[in-house]
């Protein structure tokens, strides 16, 4: 038998290093504070009924919260399981009360029975205006007014007003060509009255009609009335209605 020397190891004993902080000792014995722990205390208080939530995105950072306070339950908000897709519109389904909709219902009515009016008041918006041809049944076109009593210069507003009208001319009046931008074949009407003393009426090139047509001074405290219609093809308000005679309408 051959013998086999042997040796003892000794035990060494290792000590931690001086100083440091509080922190975790690692495998090498050395105390490390850059080292997450994972043992977090539970926040105190809280009561009866209430749940731990995360209240920031940082770690361990938990609160208090009463049950059902800000849940986004499954059971109650995606139902049907889509999931990432649960507040998509197309995903919506079932039935919605008008009700719930705040002015749902008087649109809805006041489009269906007045199109017409909704689209150019209500619901302003070129979306929404018809395109096609429309006709209108039982309904009262209301024509928009301009009045003054006396003016040195009359520039009716061909795109905001229909009727253009001088109640009491206090002095020598000059017709000057419409503002605007009008369609062929719109119509414009201009009345005339003066306050019970003739005066001059001086009319711009804009208005075509026959000389004798539009008269150069008012008949005492007699009503004028001319009707013109824009002609496109040569840019001029064709006279084609009114009182030839002055003081037809006294």
């Amino acid at each position: 038998m051959v013998d086999i020397t042997t040796r003892t190891l000794r035990d060494y004993i290792g000590s931690l290093p001086d100083g440091g902080v509080a922190g975790v000792v690692d495998k090498d014995l050395a105390i490390r504070n850059d080292l997450v722990t994972t043992e977090q205390s539970v926040p105190v208080g809280g009561t009866t009924g209430e749940v731990l939530a995360k209240v920031s995105g940082d770690d361990f950072d938990m609160a208090w919260t009463p049950a059902g306070v800000g849940d986004m339950l499954i059971a109650t908000y995606d139902p049907q399981g889509k999931n990432a897709d649960a507040f998509a519109r197309a995903n919506h389904t079932g039935t919605q009360g008008v009700a719930t909709i705040t002015g749902l219902g008087t649109a809805a009515t006041t489009n269906a029975s007045d199109y017409a009016t909704a689209a150019q008041g209500a619901k302003a918006d070129t979306a929404v205006q018809p395109t096609s041809a429309q006709t209108l049944t039982n309904k009262r076109i209301t024509l928009r007014v301009s009045t003054t009593a006396t003016t040195a210069t009359l520039t009716p507003d061909a795109d905001s007003f229909d009727l253009v009208a001088v109640s009491a001319q206090a002095g020598a009046l000059t017709i000057a060509a419409p503002s605007g931008t009008p369609t062929d074949g719109q119509r414009l009407m201009i009345r005339i009255r003066d306050n019970g003393t003739t005066r001059a009426l001086t009319w711009n090139a804009a208005y075509s009609a026959y000389s004798s047509d539009l008269a150069t001074t008012t008949v005492v405290s007699s009503t004028m009335i001319y009707e013109f219609m824009w002609n496109a093809a040569t840019s001029k308000w064709d006279l084609f209605s009114g009182n030839p005679i002055p003081g037809k309408w006294s």
